[in-house]
């Protein structure tokens, strides 16, 4: 799926708004890797206090990996989804 996402994506006559729509379905696959990310630093900060690790993860910023994938800014970005659920509401 995330290979015909790209093939969608890299097509040059999407409008900011397309790009958006198709770059929303990459939502739950970067959700999971925040939530694991964020579960291995929760048991990183569990073993610290145990022992010196100097292993960190770094926090993921779904919107704004989002907002890349898009080639939008973050701002644009969330404005579009706006209006892309006004959308699905009519």
């Amino acid at each position: 799926m995330e290979w015909m996402l790209d093939i969608q994506l890299g097509r040059r006559n999407l409008s900011p708004i397309q790009r958006i729509a198709v770059a929303e379905k990459y939502r739950p696959i970067y959700e999971k890797q925040a939530r694991k990310n964020q579960l291995s630093g929760l048991k990183q900060n569990k073993d610290t206090v145990s022992q010196n690790s100097s292993k960190r993860t770094e926090p993921i910023d779904v919107r704004a990996k989002l907002a890349k994938t898009a080639s939008v800014s973050t701002d644009t970005y969330s404005k579009g989804k706006k209006i892309l659920i006004l959308i699905m509401k009519l």
